[in-house]
């Protein structure tokens, strides 16, 4: 009933009982029966609703009495509810149905605007769903992502396109220093607004690394996957961003939001995503941070225990360094794989 719709939705912070009092939202619970008759009288309700002045009516669970119903009928009754009522009315109409259904009745695809397929993936050891849209169709626009990851909580849904933003052009002039030594030394410091990797196997000194660069950059962000961030009392931006309550681009939405006040950021446990998501959600992941170049220098720590050899060749693609660490006895070895301006280099 529409009490429980209310609850429910308050339980996922989004406050229905206000809209409501408000006049703004209006739920009408209508017995389902699969018959013509009961189609007619849906279409009068829903004109009713639409001439109050409503900008958008959505009809929920027309699965409940599709199968019931001859599709030609179903087909003459839905035409005159999207072409004549919302069109009529200009308000904006949403209809939602079971994905098992859209194939045997492929005529609501027709009728629609926009079609919009949800779905989600849960990986192997995630215990948060990465839930998907992707924009089947979308009549008369060309959308900017065809596919998003959404949230359902607090203030509603919430969508990340797979590209936030469009990398920009670096300055090879403008060369920011890590402090330490192997970095500075084989790569000259970092060209600001690059991307830089540092990989290795379990122990390697991957997270030493990232954490003496925190020490040496006042204006640096530490970003921990793991959502461990022990040992930073006092010092500066450190974000727990655990995978186990969120999806791998609402992360990267956050890593944005910190780019603008923070340079560099590093990130730590980057091999998580894989291993909890999968190889496409790393690979979404990686292409949201390559939109990040020139916007703040960010180094992001790998496992490669973890890693198939030719994924590790895809990540690679997107950094403009790579570097290999390995732990030697006490110390920590940095093996310079790959760099940018190397003919400024040897100039000088």
């Amino acid at each position: 009933d529409d009490r429980r719709l209310v609850d429910y939705a308050a339980r996922l912070g989004m406050d229905l009982a206000s809209l409501i009092k408000e006049g703004v939202l209006q739920i009408a619970s209508v017995p389902v029966s699969a018959s013509a008759d009961y189609l007619e009288s849906l279409a009068s309700i829903l004109h009713r609703i639409a001439e109050e002045g409503y900008v958008a009516v959505a009809l929920d669970g027309i699965s409940t009495f599709i199968p019931g119903i001859p599709q030609a009928k179903l087909v003459g009754y839905f035409r005159n509810i999207v072409y004549s009522l919302f069109h009529r009315s200009k308000a904006t109409g949403l209809i939602t149905m079971d994905l098992a259904l859209s194939g045997i009745f492929p005529w609501i695809d027709i009728i629609g605007d926009v079609l919009i397929e949800l779905g989600y993936e849960l990986g192997l050891t995630a215990t948060y769903p990465r839930r998907l849209m992707r924009l089947i169709k979308t009549r008369g626009k060309v959308p900017e992502s065809h596919v998003l990851e959404f949230s359902i909580g607090a203030g509603g849904l919430k969508a990340y396109p797979l590209r936030p933003m469009k990398p920009g052009k670096l300055d090879l002039n403008r060369v920011f220093k890590t402090g330490v030594e192997p970095i500075d030394k084989a790569a000259w410091g970092l060209v600001e607004g690059s991307l830089a990797l540092v990989e290795g196997s379990s122990g390697s000194g991957k997270t030493l690394i990232l954490r003496m660069i925190h020490a040496e950059a006042p204006a640096s962000c530490y970003v921990s996957l793991k959502g461990v961030v022990d040992g930073f009392m006092g010092r500066g931006c450190v974000e727990s961003l655990a995978l186990w309550n969120r999806t791998p681009l609402e992360i990267a939405y956050r890593i944005a939001d910190l780019a603008e006040k923070h340079s560099p950021i590093l990130i730590d446990n980057m091999e998580l995503v894989y291993t909890d998501y999968g190889r496409d959600a790393l690979h979404a992941f990686i292409k949201a941070l390559y939109g990040m170049r020139g916007r703040s220098t960010l180094l992001a720590a790998l496992n490669t225990d973890v890693m198939p050899t030719s994924l590790r060749g895809l990540v690679e693609l997107y950094f403009d360094y790579v570097f290999r660490a390995q732990r030697m006895r006490e110390e920590v070895s940095l093996e310079p794989v790959k760099t940018l301006g190397v003919a400024r280099y040897e100039e000088k």
